[in-house]
């Protein structure tokens, strides 16, 4: 317990241990991705991607975002210890920029409205919500959505 603060009933003191513990283990988590995260460039998904979903993620950095993959960071959230958010990936990271792939029950969890194609700041944050990358595979509509209602904007 913190010497800072006394808690002097030794019915309710072990309460104040338990809960130090958890806040200390919440931001504990060593976050995994791919990627050096030199652009402070978060992208995120929640599943392993295919090789036609990696070509396609590539693809729209590169001819996009005008950036290579390697200096962001790719972060499957699926795979984090459990405890994992997309809040706490943001707390840890730093990211300026972050493009949510699809992810809509960690989106939820946050209680975020974000729209899809459509950028939200969150934390000092730029966060553009995408949908999972192989629905863009084959759909030029929605390809031409991505980059009207939220890659331009995210790079103007």
């Amino acid at each position: 317990m913190s010497e800072f603060l006394k808690v002097e009933n030794p019915f309710i003191e072990p309460l104040f241990d338990e809960f130090f513990a958890v806040k200390e283990k919440q931001n504990s988590i060593q976050y995994k991705f791919t990627g050096t995260n030199e652009q402070r460039f978060v992208l995120l998904i929640d599943k392993a991607l295919n090789d036609n979903e990696m070509n396609l993620l590539s693809n729209i950095i590169q001819a996009g975002l005008k950036l290579n993959l390697s200096e962001m960071a790719l972060l499957n959230i699926g795979e984090q210890e459990s405890g994992a958010s997309i809040s706490d990936v943001i707390i840890s990271l730093k990211p300026l920029k972050m493009i949510i792939w699809g992810c809509n029950e960690w989106v939820k969890k946050e209680g975020w409205g974000i729209p899809l194609h459509q950028i939200a700041n969150v934390r000092s944050t730029k966060i553009l919500k995408a949908d999972e990358l192989i629905n863009y595979e084959n759909n030029k509509d929605l390809k031409l959505q991505l980059w009207n209602l939220g890659i331009k904007k995210m790079i103007g």
